[in-house]
């Protein structure tokens, strides 16, 4: 205990990604130096494990075209991180799961502490120059008009609770709330460039500096997850083609 009492002051390690150690990763045999080519090559890796125990060939031609997408994003690799960029780069640190579920608030909605520090690195600066993870959602620009939602049926409120969700709907549906979430999250945004902007006078430019590298690790993450392929592939071919579409436009339609 008086070893751990000596060493509390927070300090820089290595990076901590949970792709690297979830399942088997930790044990595969890939290389540690280019990061996000190491973590294409686990997910290469992880589906042809997979293509070895395929039971049909529908599986089989699933697992394939996972492995494909992923391979044409390694070949992206070179055209978005030009070698010859210099280094070392400015970073800064990253909570990526800066969710509303990781804030807690008193009684006024004050913010009294964020959770989930465990995973948080020092990353490329293009990486913090996007929303944190509680702004994120559709384009929705149009206020929902609460009279337009239909009332929730007991059998709803009761399914509701059942699931362990606590919170009054004050007597609407869930699809009224989720869309007036996207609505607020829509504002929010833009207060939240706002302020960036004025912390910044450069925002905008960083911003456009690294919107299509932050767009190719969003790829990255979602090939992981090995969803939705389709809209990864669609991004992958406009790319391909020198030209430029924003990731979230293709994963969530403006609504």
């Amino acid at each position: 205990m008086d070893g751990l009492k000596e060493h509390t002051t927070p300090e820089p390690g290595q990076i901590v990604s949970r792709h690297f150690f979830m399942g088997k990763h930790f044990d595969y045999d890939v290389p540690r130096r280019e990061w996000t080519d190491s973590y294409l090559a686990i997910i290469i890796q992880e589906q042809e494990e997979e293509l070895g125990m395929a039971e049909d060939d529908e599986d089989k031609e699933d697992i394939e075209h996972h492995i494909s997408i992923a391979k044409r994003l390694q070949r992206l690799l070179p055209i978005i991180f030009p070698s010859a960029e210099d280094l070392p780069e400015r970073t800064a640190p990253w909570h990526e799961d800066l969710s509303l579920k990781n804030m807690l608030v008193d009684r006024d909605g004050t913010i009294t502490a964020i959770l989930d520090w465990e995973f948080v690195s020092a990353m490329p600066y293009w990486v913090a120059t996007e929303s944190p993870q509680f702004l994120n959602g559709p384009t929705r620009e149009k206020e929902p008009v609460r009279n337009d939602y239909g009332d929730e049926t007991p059998e709803e409120a009761e399914d509701r609770k059942s699931a362990g969700d606590a919170q009054d709907n004050e007597g609407k549906n869930e699809l009224y709330w989720h869309h007036l979430m996207e609505y607020e999250q829509m504002k929010l945004r833009a207060v939240y460039v706002d302020h960036m902007r004025e912390l910044r006078p450069i925002w905008d430019a960083e911003v456009a500096d690294g919107v299509l590298k932050d767009d190719f690790l969003g790829a990255v993450e979602q090939c992981a997850a090995g969803w939705p392929l389709w809209a990864i592939e669609r991004w992958i071919d406009v790319v391909e083609k020198g030209e430029f579409l924003r990731l979230y436009d293709v994963l969530e339609p403006k609504v």
